[in-house]
């Protein structure tokens, strides 16, 4: 059962109030930013954990990498601490998903992200779509491109967090939600050029998979979600933010947030 639909919607699809006519050249040109600054692909993984609620989907006795990181790092062996504690975070995590029957998310780009973050998140995941809890990585000068697209066609009044999330081939996003709290209500577009991810809702009742099927939408991330296995290599863009009054209009999601 899908608790918090969106005007009646498992998935809000966007592509019809959008100009979409240079989509593949944003693909293009997102893929030649991408792999300019393929050694700054981090490991990437879920929302903050709640003690009341389960945030992952159970497939067997694995945990989420960045809960199964602090499990090693409380439990790393005095002639490893020095090398432990010389790697970075994200190395940390690689370290994790290499020695634990962990997952994560894949892998994340990010172009902005919360101010102040340990390995993104630090308390503020809930602030993420705030432009004064955020901030531009040093790639983002190169990403420009996207947000002037976004500008255009005023989706946001202030963007806050942009991630790129990336699929190896073959490799899928297990089923999370992003929170454990229905009330949460992210304003965010999630994005996806060649349609290489095949993205979708879970509803865990019916055991029913409702699948994104244009380039550009917005879901409940209360919702449990993931991708399915891909042939080939694929990437998507959340970018988080305030939608703006003309776009809430725009779509009829005025009725949905106020």
């Amino acid at each position: 059962m899908i608790y918090a639909n969106i005007l009646g919607n498992p998935i809000f699809e966007l592509d019809q109030f959008l100009n979409l006519s240079n989509i593949d050249f944003l693909e293009k040109k997102a893929a030649i930013q991408i792999a300019k600054h393929k050694e700054k692909i981090s490991v990437a993984f879920s929302g903050p954990s709640d003690p009341r609620w389960k945030t992952w989907l159970d497939e067997s006795t694995y945990l989420e990498v960045k809960n199964s990181w602090v499990n090693v790092e409380k439990n790393i062996s005095k002639d490893l601490a020095d090398d432990w504690n010389s790697l970075t975070h994200d190395q940390q995590l690689y370290y994790t998903l290499l020695t634990t029957q962990s997952k994560s998310l894949n892998y994340g780009l990010a172009i902005r992200t919360i101010n102040q973050g340990v390995g993104g998140n630090s308390g503020k995941f809930h602030l993420k779509h705030l432009s004064s809890e955020t901030v531009d990585t040093p790639i983002k000068k190169d990403f420009d491109f996207l947000f002037d697209w976004i500008n255009d066609q005023k989706i946001f009044s202030e963007i806050g967090r942009c991630q790129i999330f990336i699929n190896p081939e073959g490799n899928y996003t297990p089923i999370h939600r992003d929170y454990g709290d229905r009330s949460r209500k992210d304003q965010f577009i999630w994005m996806r050029f060649n349609k290489q991810k095949n993205f979708f809702l879970y509803d865990e009742e019916s055991n029913i998979k409702h699948y994104v099927r244009g380039h550009v939408c917005t879901f409940d991330n209360y919702q449990w979600h993931g991708n399915d296995p891909s042939e080939f290599l694929g990437f998507s863009i959340r970018f988080d933010g305030l939608f703006s009054e003309q776009f809430l209009d725009l779509t009829g999601l005025n009725k949905h947030f106020y």
